[in-house]
């Protein structure tokens, strides 16, 4: 009996987790449709990071937020296939907007995470606004004031009802449960950002470098629940491995981005949300430049924020982030 409210009491502890922003429900996560795994033979590598824009560190526990929006950032940059790290930075999607709409009652400077299942569901339903309708131009990442702070979490700029209609035009067509490494390569090789819900031991939080490899002495925690991004895999890279993009910034792994080899991706990682849009209907009645500022009329700063486990600060100089922002005539 002692054994059996051990290992319930231990299931319970696995089946949510939270940390520096995920809030992960097994329960929930089953209920997903599975991606269809191919049968087909996969290419040997496949990479999305060149549709990836440029890097800024989180704010609190909103990693979820970060990886829905730059995940939707990456689908629309390759629909439009620009490359371009500065362009494709500026089509990036609002982090606050998700978060706001998702966040628990009282959370009131961003530190409780988000539910990855609710979340879902609301950018199915609604979308996500871009950066330039929410965060642009007098808040973090354009300069050191975050929203996350703003009257105790209760500020929207400027109006949610006209964020909505814009967030409207850039929904997710579906979301599909990604449960092993085939249905991983199965949804990178077709183009779709897989966002990755894992245990975060204390080797992946200091890792520094192209590769993570995690140490004898980690030990998986319930309670260190974290969301990024899959952009590739390679199977002759460290014997077969995934990269992900990180939101804790520039200053981690190799540039905010890490390779992870399969095997340990099988130990940390609790599934992971496969995002598809049908670029032959939403995108189409976009203008390209649709979002774009016509001009920056604000000034660089090196700003010091909170890192993502809250221990210290880290210096993030958006000058290359707000050079984004100037008009592209292209």
């Amino acid at each position: 009996m002692k054994y059996l409210f051990s290992l319930v009491f231990l299931l319970f502890l696995f089946s949510k987790a939270q940390a520096q922003g995920l809030i992960f429900d097994s329960t929930e996560f089953s209920k997903r449709e599975k991606i269809e795994e191919t049968r087909a033979e996969l290419l040997n590598s496949v990479s999305l990071k060149m549709y990836t824009p440029l890097l800024y560190p989180q704010i609190g526990s909103s990693c979820v937020a970060h990886s829905f929006a730059n995940s939707r950032t990456i689908l629309y940059a390759k629909f439009m296939n620009w490359t371009d790290k500065n362009k494709i930075t500026s089509l990036s999607f609002s982090p606050y907007y998700i978060y706001y709409r998702n966040k628990e009652y009282g959370d009131k400077d961003c530190r409780q995470g988000l539910n990855i299942e609710k979340t879902a569901k609301d950018v199915l339903m609604n979308g996500i606004a871009p950066i330039v309708d929410v965060e642009y131009p007098n808040f973090y990442p354009f300069t050191d004031k975050t929203l996350c702070f703003e009257n105790n979490g209760t500020s929207y700029p400027p109006s949610m009802t006209n964020d909505l209609q814009k967030a409207n035009n850039f929904k997710i067509d579906e979301i599909y449960r990604v449960t092993n490494i085939l249905g991983l390569k199965t949804a990178l090789s077709v183009g779709m950002p897989v966002i990755l819900c894992m245990y975060t031991p204390s080797s992946f939080h200091k890792v520094k470098g192209d590769l993570w490899t995690p140490q004898i002495t980690d030990r998986v925690d319930p309670g260190s629940g974290h969301a990024l991004i899959a952009v590739g895999y390679d199977e002759n890279k460290y014997g077969g491995a995934i990269e992900l993009m990180n939101s804790w910034g520039e200053t981690w792994g190799n540039k905010g981005f890490i390779w992870v080899k399969y095997k340990d991706y099988l130990k940390w990682f609790l599934g992971g949300y496969a995002l598809y849009v049908d670029n032959s209907s939403t995108f189409k009645s976009q203008n390209k430049s649709a979002f774009i500022p016509e001009k920056a009329k604000i000034d660089k700063a090196v700003m010091k924020v909170n890192s993502f486990d809250g221990k210290d600060a880290i210096k993030f100089n958006n000058a290359e982030f707000i050079k984004s922002f100037k008009k592209n005539d292209e």
